[in-house]
């Protein structure tokens, strides 16, 4: 079995997830979070959206992430009061809805937003309602490109993401860390940027592994070349790629 160590430098408990799914390769790990998620729960704003899901006021909900469905699941979101479409960017959010009991209605067959907004379905009458759940660092393309194809958008914050910061000793150990490692995992592009800013684009080991085309892209912005992007945009394949790299 390979000694290489394996960073990775999504939250906590996505951390986790990989590791456990990983199995007997998962002590070659090394965690290095770089960004907190908090689930909005005191939010008068998103109370009245959930009200206004479970009333039938939107056509279609969209969502971009897992965090979604928890912060739904934490304020009180009642599934048997649910009639409208879900929508959702990938498989990973998909499985998270299910999990609270809202089957999926839409999944594009790539996993960005560009071709969500392309693979999306038209609008079946004039006023036609879409509300966006996402987090405080999410883009508004989506919601733009609804509204191009004749939308009616609305969209509400259910989580947000903040730096992990580390002190200078932090700081210092892991970069001695990072220094002997031979693979680091991104999930989003705010991993990127957090890893950048605290760590340096000059300390990422050579096989970069990236969850999907928007990771990717914030990869290339920074200069950071692209060993391998997982097929699938979940965890389940970032721990395909590693399981491929570990056992090559």
């Amino acid at each position: 079995m390979s000694d290489r160590i394996v960073v990775l430098t999504c939250s906590e408990k996505v951390s986790t997830n990989i590791v456990e799914k990983l199995g007997p390769l998962a002590g070659q790990c090394h965690l290095l979070p770089t960004i907190k998620i908090g689930i909005k729960t005191e939010s008068s704003r998103l109370q009245k959206m959930i009200r206004s899901i479970e009333a039938g006021d939107f056509d279609w909900v969209v969502a971009s992430s897992a965090y979604s469905a928890e912060s739904l699941s934490l304020n009180g979101f009642n599934k048997d009061l649910i009639s409208t479409d879900l929508a959702v960017v990938g498989p990973k959010t998909a499985a998270a809805f299910v999990g609270i009991g809202w089957p999926t209605a839409f999944v594009p067959t790539e996993y960005s937003a560009a071709e969500f907004i392309k693979q999306f379905p038209e609008p079946v009458r004039r006023a036609s309602k879409v509300l966006v759940i996402q987090g405080n660092l999410a883009t508004e393309e989506i919601k733009v490109g609804l509204e191009a194809k004749g939308y009616i958008t609305d969209q509400v914050v259910a989580y947000e993401t903040s730096a992990h910061r580390y002190s200078q000793q932090a700081l210092e150990k892991n970069l001695k860390v990072l220094s002997k490692s031979e693979i680091i995992c991104f999930t989003s592009p705010s991993t990127v940027e957090n890893f950048v800013n605290q760590f340096g684009s000059d300390s990422v080991p050579k096989s970069v592994i990236s969850i999907g085309p928007a990771t990717s892209e914030s990869l290339k912005s920074f200069g950071i070349n692209i060993f391998s992007q997982a097929a699938v945009s979940s965890d389940q394949g970032i721990v395909d790629v590693i399981h491929h790299l570990l056992r090559s």
